[in-house]
């Protein structure tokens, strides 16, 4: 994946051509150590005269961009003091006709006329031109650094030029094959080109549009090359790699005599006041460069970037001076005044823009311990420090110069160039802050459909997570630390994702303990921010199941409808009990569907509103925070199971019922908020969408034959626990070698360890929730009645009367269901405080008065409707209760006897016969 850079603007001078400008004083010509100068001080030298020779095999020779007297020879650099008068051109050598173009003659003409590589590098052309068993030449058109934009002006201007060097080079090379390499945003200029290579063997590849894809490597394999990986060169798999500049240059030496004296940059930057490309000679200096095109003004302190804005050193002195290698020069704002340098979150931002695979954060970690074994095997040697990785951590960590350091740790050469001039610009509080923004509609529908209650779970759960969170670090690292890591609004998510899947009457005490002990255990004591495996969220989640089954499964219903409380009484619930024909009977498939994706049923706090869910995606997808195929792939894997599992056990594909199921439960809550949690995600994109698509299969096999209906919670984490295998697999295709792969299967494997013991402890944990629920449901039907356990019995009408009880003292609250031709309806709500008037179906026949006392107090007014089909005579008992007023106590002994009849007691409402 490659860095869609945000600022339209780093192109702009895309349309502005080739200006001219001259030097004010002198001109430092750079002298390498390969070049032994043969002018002397005090020499008058003619522009395009030999001043320097090659003193070394790769050494080339250097030519005056000026006319005039050489002041003084110091150092790396030949000073030259132009002339008052410049001749209208260089001195020229003989011209090299067509006929004469052989390996020999072109090499040696690169060599005499000073040409290196245009393209940053700076390697002697003429040693390129020289390589043997070369079949394709390849033509570097992708200028992906930011702000730079001379190669695409000169293909626009010089196209004829660039094209004659890259067959003069083909020629050379003997090569059969010329490819022109380019960005999509280069179209304009490369449509020019094609116009004049009808009649050539010359082939257009777009390579995309992103950072990095210059280097010769990437190029070779984005135009459907091989993968060539270091120590190998391109020379040995056939391909050379020319820059465009370098091609125009090699044109001009062979078929015109020029020798290289100038070379074409681009003045660019937000600080910048002038911008455009220019024409300048070799050895101007840079403040020369300012003032000849208008940005004299530029602070002397603000440092300024001698090439693009990722690759290239970063520079204060202003009589440093241009050469043949240099890009551009650019003056960007200080990026070091405006980010906050936070913690490694593992968000492997890093690893998905490496061009050579590798794993930036690892190196920092590995750096930070001083662990050179590990940094031995993450093949730093790969590494081209082109910034990708810096440019898109969202926590600001200097990821480059940890590299930097790690190469020099274990003794390989390093690019001393500064860190990336830009960057994203979002430092990952800001990343958690939207996050936790993005729960607060969800968070205000919660407390309009349940009140304060909703609140206080929302509360103790964000209160509990940064608690343990600053108390860990206070500890481990001091107050400074405690705050810093609290800055990070990475426990605050934490916590809002664990109060997200409770139920809104969870105690709140309870609430805010699971979170201390979630983000303690599972976050900060199995590796750490970044590095724990598993979701806390969903850990705690899935812990609570086991420790507080019934306060887990006690879902309020909104204050809109007319239940009060029901155990077990989600809508994923009523399926798993009694399957989808009654419940879209039930309220109808429209109707239920509706009330689903608005949010008016029971459930967590934060699955009721599908509506909000899907505004949070796509608030956090445009922010970049959420990749849109992750939440894609949970889905996609949720639905090829339920189309696979349909089209196996004969029922086919009931879209409804898979309306049904994305929109109940926590899937889209899941999908939004869990799959795309950067904690046990894998360290590779496409392992990260395996890993969600698997989520999404276990999710929906859960639900279908799982005792009870949870399968968002253990299907993640089931996936999460896979991490290890799909990681190991990622490394494997990305293996040099056989016994390299083997290497890093068996590291991976003892570096898991305890992960994978972590995994069969939730898998454990997952069997033992199984086995208490069911025996805690198996325990409602032997006759006793556990508190808040719900009950069934049968009346004289043949139809349920459902009872819901929070406890057998004050206060006492009451739902009642009654069934009627197989729909159910909601009767009253009997609280101490107020009661809820009837609703549910509305039947012909006459109601029955019903007088009912809760802890000696009576309310009037209630009537049970729809006992009787229509035109069935009304009749006033309800199996054991005489008279129009009962009791609390008779009303609960008339449960106890109906229970203790196990002919009369059904696991969840059902029709009666």
């Amino acid at each position: 994946m490659k860095i869609q850079f945000e600022d339209s603007e780093h192109k702009r001078t895309k349309v502005m051509p080739i200006q001219r400008i001259e030097p004010r004083g002198d001109v430092r010509l750079p002298l390498s150590d390969a070049q032994r100068p043969v002018a002397a001080a005090g020499d008058h030298v003619a522009w395009g005269q030999v001043v320097a020779e090659p003193a070394a095999d790769l050494g080339v020779y250097l030519h005056a961009s000026v006319s005039g007297t050489v002041t003084e020879i110091a150092g790396p650099h030949i000073a030259v003091r132009p002339d008052a008068r410049q001749p209208d051109g260089p001195l020229r050598m003989r011209a090299i006709p067509e006929s004469e173009w052989t390996r020999e003659i072109i090499a040696a003409r690169a060599r005499e006329a000073g040409l290196t590589g245009h393209g940053g590098a700076g390697f002697p052309t003429f040693v390129k031109l020289c390589a043997r068993n070369i079949h394709t030449l390849v033509i570097n058109a992708a200028e992906c650094e930011p702000y730079i934009t001379c190669d695409y002006r000169r293909i626009v201007e010089s196209p004829r030029e660039v094209l004659d060097g890259a067959r003069i080079a083909a020629a050379a090379l003997g090569a059969r094959k010329i490819v022109v390499a380019y960005e999509n945003h280069y179209a304009p200029a490369i449509d020019v080109l094609k116009e004049y290579a009808a009649d050539l063997p010359v082939v257009f590849s777009s390579i995309g549009t992103g950072y990095p894809c210059g280097e010769g490597k990437l190029i070779i394999e984005a135009i459907g090359g091989p993968r060539i990986k270091r120590p190998a060169i391109e020379q040995e798999y056939g391909y050379i790699v020319m820059n465009v500049n370098t091609a125009f240059a090699l044109a001009q030496a062979v078929m015109q005599g020029i020798p290289v004296t100038r070379r074409v940059i681009t003045v660019s930057g937000a600080n910048m006041h002038r911008f455009g490309n220019f024409d300048v000679p070799v050895g101007i200096t840079i403040q020369d460069v300012l003032h000849a095109t208008g940005n004299e003004a530029i602070d002397p302190a603000h440092p300024l970037r001698l090439g693009g804005p990722m690759m290239s050193p970063e520079i204060l002195d202003r009589l440093q001076v241009i050469t043949s290698r240099t890009v551009g020069v650019l003056a960007l704002p200080d990026r070091t005044t405006d980010t906050l340098v936070a913690h490694c979150v593992g968000c492997f931002n890093c690893r998905d823009v490496c061009p050579v695979h590798l794993a930036p954060n690892e190196i920092h970690y590995a750096v930070s311990h001083g662990d050179r074994t590990t940094l031995r095997r993450l093949h730093l040697e790969q590494c081209i420090e082109c910034g990708a990785c810096e440019y898109t951590c969202i926590s600001n960590v200097p990821l480059l110069k940890s590299i930097r350091e790690g190469k020099r740790m274990i003794g390989l050469r390093s690019v001393p160039f500064a860190p990336p001039a830009i960057h994203r610009r979002v430092a990952y509080w800001p990343d958690c802050l939207v996050v936790a923004l993005s729960l607060l509609p969800i968070i205000a529908f919660s407390w309009w459909e349940w009140g304060w209650q909703a609140l206080g779970v929302w509360w103790a759960g964000a209160t509990g997570a940064v608690a343990a969170e600053w108390l860990y670090y206070r500890a481990k690292e001091g107050f400074a630390a405690a705050r810093s890591h609290i800055a990070d609004c990475t426990a605050l998510v934490t916590g809002l994702l664990i109060a997200a899947s409770l139920p809104a009457g969870f105690p709140a005490a309870a609430a805010a303990l699971a979170a201390a002990l979630a983000t303690l255990l599972i976050k900060l004591l199995c590796g750490g921010i970044g590095r724990n495996m598993f979701n806390p969220a969903l850990v705690a989640r899935a812990a609570l199941l086991v420790l507080m089954p019934r306060a887990m499964t006690t879902w309020p219903a909104p204050r809109h409808a007319v239940i009060d409380a029901l155990t077990t009484a989600t809508p994923l619930g009523h399926l798993h009990e009694h399957g989808p024909d009654y419940l879209f009977s039930k309220a109808g498939t429209v109707s239920l569907l509706d009330q689903l994706f608005i949010g008016n049923h029971a459930g967590s706090l934060g699955e009721v509103s599908i509506a909000l869910c899907i505004v949070a995606c796509l608030l956090l997808a445009a922010r970049r925070i959420v990749k849109w195929y992750l939440p894609l792939a949970y889905l996609g894997g949720f639905i090829l199971s339920f189309t696979a599992v349909g089209m196996i056990d004969g029922s086919g594909f009931d879209g409804r019922l898979l309306l049904f199921h994305l929109c109940s439960g926590s899937l889209v809550l899941g999908a939004v908020y869990y799959v795309t949690d950067y904690a046990g995600a894998s360290a590779f994109v496409s392992g990260r969408c395996i890993a969600n698509a698997l989520a999404g299969v276990l999710t929906h096999l859960f639900r279908y034959k799982g005792y009870y209906p949870e399968g968002v919670c253990y299907g993640i984490l089931a996936a999460q626990a896979c991490r290890p295998a799909i990681d190991a697999t990622g490394r494997y295709l990305l293996a040099v070698k056989w016994q390299d792969t083997r290497r890093l299967l068996a590291e991976t494997a003892g570096r898991y360890a305890w992960r994978a013991a972590g995994a069969a402890a939730v898998a454990a944990a997952c069997c033992i929730a199984a086995g208490v629920m069911h025996a805690r449901e198996g325990a409602s039907r032997d006759g006793s009645l556990p508190e808040g356990i719900l009950a069934v019995a049968t009346n004289g009408w043949g139809c349920s009367f459902t009872v819901t009880a929070k406890g057998y003292s004050s206060p006492l609250t009451f739902s009642f269901d009654v069934t009627t031709g197989g729909i159910v309806s909601n009767v009253a709500i009997v609280s101490e405080h107020e009661t809820i008037g009837l609703g549910g179906l509305i039947d012909e026949a006459a109601g029955v008065p019903l007088r009912a006392a809760v802890n000696g107090r009576h309310y009037d007014d209630l009537l049970l409707k729809g006992l009787n089909e229509p035109g069935e005579p009304d009749e006033g008992n309800i199996d054991g209760i005489s008279g129009a007023t009962i009791t609390c106590n008779e009303l609960l002994n008339t449960i106890r006897n109906a229970v203790a009849d196990y002919n009369d007691v059904q696991p969840f409402i059902k029709e009666q016969p």
